[in-house]
Formats: structure tokens, sequence, C-alpha cells
């Protein structure tokens, strides 16, 4: 059996053994709450004492096969070296060395910290449902039911094994030259994507298990051959793999093409749908890709010494296209707060070319409108003389309206937005000059902010479990002596354009969440602020505060998440419709 169909295989079967004994998880967490309690119904006592058993089961049943899913890695490293062995290479490089067991350990880890941090998202919401259910007095088979959805999704047992038999039926002829069983294995996923859909689809613990147990056998493999080539000196890989009806047109565009690396680098830098990263060794197509890579190359050519290349010259600086976030066919306030004056300030800043660029089309594409409004919009009487200009204004950028509660700042609101219309909205408690805004005190401003988080020095502690640090509250409120209001009213404007970016860009339900960023970005130096931490709307808007003010800064803390915010605002930008997470 070839190396492909070994992958594809191995990738079916784990995700099959995860999706299975989430059953299991599911029947063995509803019994332990049903012998829990007393004529079902739950108490904050029972409530508490049952987390150390849900968090054992879900280390017994979920853990446990994780763990053994990821030990049939080595199949895949035996495989590889079969294929490795027949090179025209040096019989040195043949065999598995102590560094390349130690890069397969440490795969193998990573890998299981991405099943742990899955674990640990849904012990919390699993254990909250039955807190709250002691607390709000919830029916107990409202809470069973909700229990079961946030495990394995809204599904009718009397379908699992419908399901399981087609499932099984495309596994097994998957492969096959006959053009009837391949007909017959169209029709079975259409079944499966059309009649049992309801079965299948929500944000639960299912999708997310599923998914890294398909993924990450395909990310191991890329990483461990992309280590094991360059040791060889080897640099030309093959994109490879079986074609399937709905394979991304990225995929089939780039089927059995060899690249060197840097040529799959460059490639990969396109955006397409479904894309997870911009690292074609590990993100391949994108979420659930069928594709892997080989190395084709059997001629290692001696190394000649490198001629000294010649000095280059230095390169120009980036030009940034006509900034005109600010733009008065699109902006309105209810005083004369300059607010114009944005446009300089986002000009101003060093080494942002790129960011404010992409900030400045995205607005543009979008016709997102600025308004800046007195607090004093709460009152109808003052409202009266603004509302009808602004309706208007909305009205002939967008050819729609705009309800009256957009028009009202929620009380001590700095700013705000609504996901389903295109504007943004500062509040200004009194005459403020923007004009008067300094970029390299922003840039300063939250550049510290994110050194704060790093070296835990805020107030207080952030809320994603798996990185807590002691962080400042967010970048447009905290340390307020080093920026004056005005650069205060900036960040949060751009906060409140992050939210919309954001919406733009999840297209689909469940696209861009905390999930995607981790995925992305690592699991180390994720925390921004302690407001970033609360939920994936506010991590995405406090992350494209600091992209758009200081990436230099980003950078120096988690490179990928410049990489991130870069490919979420590309994608927001040429996205036709909005979507809302």
């Amino acid at each position: 059996m070839s190396r492909d169909s070994i992958l594809e295989r191995l990738a079916d079967q784990h995700e099959a053994r995860i999706n299975k004994v989430l059953y299991t998880l599911e029947d063995d967490i509803v019994s332990s709450i049903v012998n829990s309690t007393k004529n079902n119904v739950v108490s904050t006592q029972i409530a508490i004492q049952l987390r150390p058993q849900l968090k054992a089961l879900i280390e017994k049943n979920f853990l446990k096969e994780a763990d053994a899913v990821i030990r049939d890695y080595d199949k895949v490293v035996d495989e590889f070296m079969k294929e490795f062995g027949v090179l025209n290479i040096p019989d040195e490089f043949k065999t598995l060395t102590q560094a390349n067991l130690e890069t397969i350990t440490a795969l193998k880890y990573q890998t299981f910290r991405g099943f742990e941090d899955v674990a640990g998202r849904f012990l919390n919401v699993i254990g909250d449902e039955v807190y709250q259910s002691a607390i709000a007095g919830k029916p107990f088979n409202e809470t069973v039911k909700a229990i079961r959805g946030a495990i394995n999704g809204v599904y009718q047992r009397s379908n699992e094994e419908a399901i399981n038999r087609l499932t099984r039926y495309i596994d097994l002829n998957r492969y096959s030259s006959d053009p009837l069983k391949a007909a017959r294995v169209k029709e079975a996923r259409k079944i499966l994507h059309t009649k049992y859909a309801s079965d299948i689809l929500g944000n639960n613990m299912r999708r997310y298990a599923g998914q890294i147990a398909h993924d990450s056998l395909m990310q191991f493999d890329g990483s461990f051959i992309l280590s094991k080539a360059k040791e060889a000196g080897l640099n030309n890989f093959k994109y490879s793999g079986s074609l399937v009806t709905d394979s991304r047109d990225f995929c089939r565009r780039n089927q059995g093409r060899t690249f060197t690396q840097d040529e799959a680098n460059k490639e990969w830098q396109r955006s397409w749908s479904g894309k997870s990263s911009s690292d074609p060794f590990t993100a391949r197509g994108g979420y659930r890709c069928r594709h892997h890579w080989l190395v084709v190359t059997d001629i290692v050519e001696e190394k000649k010494p490198e001629a000294k290349p010649k000095p280059k010259p230095k390169p120009k600086p980036k030009s940034v296209s006509n900034i005109t976030v600010i733009n008065s066919a699109r902006n309105y306030s209810t005083g004369k707060y300059n607010e114009s004056n944005i446009n300089n300030v986002l000009g101003g800043f060093k080494g942002q070319e790129k960011s404010v660029d992409l900030t400045n089309k995205f607005i543009n594409s979008k016709n997102i409108v600025s308004l800046f409004l007195d607090r004093q919009m709460r009152l109808k009487p003052f409202r009266k003389n603004h509302d009808t200009k602004i309706s208007l204004l909305y009205q002939k950028t967008h050819n729609d309206s705009l309800p009256d509660k957009a028009l009202k700042p929620p009380k001590n609101a700095n700013g705000y937005m609504m996901d389903n219309k295109e504007f943004v909205v500062v509040t200004i408690d009194d005459s403020i000059d923007f004009a008067t805004a300094n970029s390299k005190k922003i840039q300063d401003h939250t550049e510290t902010i994110l050194l704060r988080t790093k070296e835990n020095k805020g107030r207080y502690t952030t809320k994603i479990t798996f990185e807590k640090n002691n962080a400042d509250w967010s970048f447009s409120t905290a340390l307020e002596a080093d920026i004056t209001m005005a650069e205060r009213r900036i960040i949060t404007y751009l906060h409140e354009v992050g939210h919309q970016a954001h919406f733009w860009a999840s297209k689909e339900t469940g696209i861009a969440t905390m999930a995607d960023v981790f995925a992305f970005a690592g699991r180390k130096n994720i925390n921004l602020t302690n407001y970033a931490s609360s939920n994936a709307d506010e991590y995405h808007a406090e992350l494209f505060a600091i992209w758009s003010t200081n990436r230099k800064a980003l950078k120096l803390y988690n490179p990928k998440l410049v990489e991130y915010m870069d490919n979420l605002v590309e994608k927001a930008i040429k996205n036709k419709n909005k979507g809302n997470i």
C-alpha cells in the first residue's frame, strides 16, 4: 500500500476512533450526573463535587484514546523512512538519529497539547452547564440535552448506525477504480452532507476533536519530513494526495506539482477558502486537507563554495495608498472634534505600511461609516438634532437604515458597533482635538501594554486557561496617564474597526474562533489584555488594535499573530458577504 493511502486511511481511522470514544464519553458523563443527583435535581454542592469526576472521565476516555492515536504516528515515520531509504543519498541519512527521535517526541507532545486544550475547554463548558443548572434551577432534561450537544452536537441516536454504515462504505470504496462504486461513494457523501447534516453540525467537542485527529497526523508528517529532508540537504517536494469531489481549487491546481521550500512558502501566501495558515508543510490545503508532501529529489549535489553576495541596495520604503480611513462622505461627528486628523496619525505610524494599507483598503471596500458621538446622544432632545442626518448619511452609503439603538451609546461605552451594520462609533464626552494625537506615543503605549502582559505586570488575570498572565485591562483604557484622551479614542476607534474586520472575515459560522488562533499561532505568547481574553470577538478586536499600531512589537511577541491578522484582514477585504460568529 502506498504512503498516500496509509496516511489517508490513518487520518480517517483516527477521526473515527475519536468520534467513537466521544459517544462513550457522553454516556459516561450523563450517567455520572444522573447517579450523583437526587430526584434529578442538581444542587450547588453536587455541581462542585462532580467536576473532578467529569475531569477523570474525560481523561479516561478522550485523552487516553488521543494518546493511543498519537502512538500510531510511528507507522507514518516507518513508511516515510522506507521511501527515504531508496533515494540516492548517503546511508547516514537513511536511519533515524537521536535528534530525529527527539523531534518526533516533541511533535507528538505538541499534538497531545492540542487534544488537552479541547479537553480543558469542554470540561469548562460541561462544568459550567451543571453549575448553572444548580443555580438557575434549569430543568434536568434540558441540562442533559445541553451537555450531550456540547460533546457530540445535536444528533439523533436512531440515525447513528445509518451514518456509520455510510461512513464505512465510503472508507472501504474511496480508492476503488470501479466507476459504479465511485458513483455510489459520491451518492453516499451527498446523503451524509444533506439528510444527516443536522446530526453532525455545531460548535461541539466532536467537531474540534475530529478536526485535530485528522489534521494533526498530516501536520506531524509534514513537519517530520521537512526536518529529515533538510538534514539530508534535499529541497524538492511534491504536493501529493487524492482528489475528492469537495477538494479545494487550490489543491486541484497544485496537485502533483514540485516545489522548493521557498517556492512553496511563496505559493502558500495566497488566500483561499478553508486556509488554516501560510505554512505549506503543516497547512497543506487547509482544514481537513487530504494532501501531503513527498521528497522527490534523488540526487544530492555537492555544495559549491558560495560566492560572496553583492551588497544589496537598501529597499525603498513601501508606499502606502492614500489614507482615506476618515472620509467626509461617510463620517459624522456631533461636535468639532477634528476627527479627520486620524488619517494623519495613521500615516505617522512607523513600520506600519502594510497594516495601515490593509486597514485603509478594508474600511474603503466596505464603506465603514465612522461616527463620533457625544454621550448625550442617549438623550432624545440632543439626539433629534443629529439622528436624521446620520441616518441619511448611512442610507446614502449603504442603501440601508440604522436602527434607533445604533445612535444611543451604551452607558460607559467608549466605542461600539453592530455585527450586521457597517459602522463604528467612538463616544466623546468633552471637546477633543485629534490633531494633538501623537503617533509615536500611541505606538510606544501599545508596545508597553504588550510587554507588561509578557512580564505579568498587569492588574488582571487573563481567562485563557493554558496561558494565564497578569495583564492590563485593554489597549485603550490601561495606563491612561501615558496617553491623552485623543490618543486613547484613536485606539478605541481601531478596536471597533477590528470587530468589523473580524466579522467580515468570518464568512462561515465558526471561522476565526479562538481555536483557530491557537491552531495558527501556537499556545505561547497568546494573551494580549484581560479584555481580549473575554471571548473571540474581543480578542480579535484587541489584536487588530496592536496589529494596526505596532507590528514590530507584535512580531517580537509572537510573529504568527502578525501573519494571522494579515490573512484575516485580506480575507475580510475579499469577502462578498459578512459573517457573524
